[in-house]
């Protein structure tokens, strides 16, 4: 699931104008992984 999550931050990297949704995915998923 890590590497998964690296994958979309990467993404979220190569789009400066990424959508908010995109960021509470991230954020979803990070809150995920520390539980």
């Amino acid at each position: 699931m890590r590497g998964k999550s690296r994958g979309v931050r990467e993404l979220s990297w190569a789009n400066p104008e990424c959508p908010v949704k995109l960021k509470d995915i991230l954020d979803f998923t990070d809150k995920w992984i520390n539980r």
